[in-house]
């Protein structure tokens, strides 16, 4: 009967691990959803009780005067992306911000990492602070692979100066790309690939990122032309932009988030 016993009350204990150790979704959390479902917004602070998935088909907003909290060891595993509007905060007090590979964080907040706080990132996964943000580092140890993804062009207060970099130059160039309701095409029909190709100097090159944005309620559009805009740091790390409609256009793609430039 013990042994019996026993058993059973290990298997409870391995259960109860399992749900405790297990991520919950976004659904989990007070949300407001966009009108046409592209982002969904926190609807208040929220101080994360278990580890949270943002899944790759989800972008959360954190909005201004709203703070998500990543406290008591918990890890936020960010495998989509999160854009943290002006007046709006990321903390990562005491537990771990994971960016997955290709996911994207973009900040014109404030992110705060805490003594007892890790921000990492897989392959490709990136944090960009924009310049109306603030990026806060109490002397943490970031992963060695952040100095390729990590990019502040706002105020940073910390002692790893790496983490400010300012633009030292772009280039420029319009890409054509195929309207999804073409079933068919001949060799003559198929736009270049690449045209107007242009080099900017520091000057020039910083004017190119935008100083405010904000999420765009619309989806991206599936034909036309595109602007590619790469800047690139002193620090090493580049920023790629597609503007769609051209480099004046309103609508302007950086990372995976799509903006309305301002």
């Amino acid at each position: 009967m013990k042994k019996i016993i026993s058993a059973f009350t290990v298997t409870v204990m391995l259960f109860i691990m399992c749900i405790a150790s297990s991520a919950v979704s976004l659904s989990s959390l007070p949300l407001v959803y966009n009108e046409n479902d592209l982002y969904i917004s926190l609807e208040k602070s929220v101080d994360l009780r278990a580890d949270l998935k943002v899944d790759k088909a989800e972008t959360l907003v954190i909005p201004k005067g709203k703070k998500l909290i990543i406290n008591n060891k918990k890890v936020l595993t960010l495998n989509g992306n999160i854009y943290i509007e002006n007046g709006g905060c990321l903390e990562v007090r005491s537990g771990k911000l994971l960016i997955g590979e290709y996911a994207s964080l973009i900040s014109d907040g404030t992110i705060k990492v805490g003594e007892n706080g890790i921000i990492s990132a897989e392959q490709n996964g990136s944090l960009t602070v924009m310049p109306d943000g603030t990026f806060k580092d109490q002397g943490i140890m970031l992963a060695d692979n952040l100095y390729d993804n990590v990019v502040c062009f706002g105020e940073y207060k910390g002692k790893q100066q790496w983490v400010k970099t300012d633009i030292i130059g772009a280039v420029s160039f319009i890409q054509s790309f195929i309207p999804e309701n073409i079933d068919s095409f001949s060799p003559d029909k198929i736009p270049p690939a690449c045209k107007d190709f242009r080099v900017y100097e520091k000057k020039e090159a910083r004017e190119l990122l935008p100083e405010s944005v904000t999420i765009s309620s619309q989806d991206i559009p599936s034909s036309g032309e595109r602007t590619i805009v790469k800047l690139f740091c002193e620090s090493g790390q580049t920023v790629t932009m597609l503007y769609f409609g051209g480099s004046d256009s309103e609508c302007v793609m950086i990372d995976n988030i799509l903006f309305e430039n301002k």
